[in-house]
Order: C-alpha cells, then sequence, then structure tokens
C-alpha cells in the first residue's frame, strides 16, 4: 500500500500500474490482485486509508485547543511536509486532479477526502 501510494503521488493514479507495484515490491500482480480484484478497489483502498490518516492527523489537532493562527499553521504543514518528502503532492489533490477519469470507487473515496 505504501509503494502504491508513492507511485500515485509521484505519478498520479494513470501511472499505477499493477504489474509494475508487484515487482517493485517483489511480488506477482497476482497476489495484489487476490486483495484487490480491480484497479479500482486498490486506488479506493489507497484514498480511504489516506483519508483515514489524515482524518486522525487534523483531528489531533483540533483537540489540542490551538489557538487559530497555529492550528492553521500546523495544517498547512502537514500538506508542506508531503511536497518536501520526495517532491511529491498530496494523494487526495493528485487524485482530485485526475477525478473525472478516476473509476466511480476511487471518486467515492476522494469525495470523501474533500468532505472531510
Amino acid at each position: 500500500m505504501e509503494d502504491a501510494r508513492l507511485t500515485v503521488q509521484d505519478l498520479g493514479y494513470g501511472g499505477l500500474i499493477v504489474r509494475e507495484l508487484a515487482k517493485d515490491v517483489g511480488i506477482k500482480s497476482a497476489s495484489i490482485h487476490y486483495y484487490f480484484a480491480t484497479k479500482g478497489e486498490l486506488g479506493a483502498a489507497l484514498a480511504n486509508r489516506y483519508t483515514a490518516h489524515y482524518g486522525a492527523v487534523l483531528d489531533d489537532l483540533l483537540t489540542q485547543g490551538l489557538d487559530v493562527e497555529t492550528c492553521m499553521a500546523r495544517y498547512t504543514d502537514v500538506f508542506a511536509e508531503t511536497l518536501r518528502a520526495d517532491n511529491r503532492l498530496c494523494l487526495a489533490g493528485m487524485l482530485g486532479a485526475e477525478r473525472n477519469q478516476l473509476p466511480e470507487e476511487v471518486q467515492t473515496e476522494v469525495v470523501k477526502y474533500g468532505e472531510m
């Protein structure tokens, strides 16, 4: 999942090729398809995982009782750190840019991220 996330953050959903992902992590593509029958299912799982992770990060910010300026600075730092880490973009941003070309199950998860 981590390698798939990094690939999408770097190349977009269109750059995620299950066969190449399997080769990169040292398994057969059938092993990926065992858990995710389609690339769309994999993409939806990635987006769901990303939303859950950043939902927890943002909830933590809100529970700290920070002043508005500090809270907003930390909020933007979350996304800036993603960019600083190997020059990758926010997964939801990458998927959002490709939204009209994504399978429906991935679009649904991207919308959930936006609503969060």
